[in-house]
C-alpha cells in the first residue's frame, strides 16, 4: 500500500511538469490504474484485514517479478533467434 501511495505522489509531480502530449496521456493513465490499485488494496484491507492484505500484496509482486522474468527471458529468445 505504502508503495502504490508513494508512487502516486511522484506520478502526480511527473504529470504536472510534462507538457500535453502522448506522454502526459500514458501517465494520466498509469495515474488511473495506481488509484484503482489503491482502492482495491484499502478495500481488501477492510474485507481482509492487515495480514491477508499483506500476503496478497506479497503474491502480487511476486507475479509482477515473474512476469518481467518471463519479459527478460521471451527477450532473450528474440535476440538469439535474430542472431541465428
Amino acid at each position: 500500500m505504502q508503495s502504490v501511495i508513494a508512487e502516486l505522489g511522484v506520478l502526480k509531480t511527473v504529470i504536472a511538469a510534462l507538457p500535453n502530449g502522448p506522454t502526459k496521456v500514458n501517465e494520466l493513465k498509469r495515474k488511473v490504474k495506481l488509484e484503482y490499485k489503491k482502492f482495491l488494496l484499502e478495500n481488501r484491507k477492510e474485507t481482509y484485514g492487515a495480514v491477508a492484505l499483506l500476503q496478497k500484496e506479497l503474491d502480487l509482486q511476486r507475479i509482477n517479478k515473474e512476469l518481467d522474468e518471463v519479459d527478460v527471458f521471451l527477450a532473450a529468445i528474440t535476440a538469439r533467434k535474430a542472431a541465428l
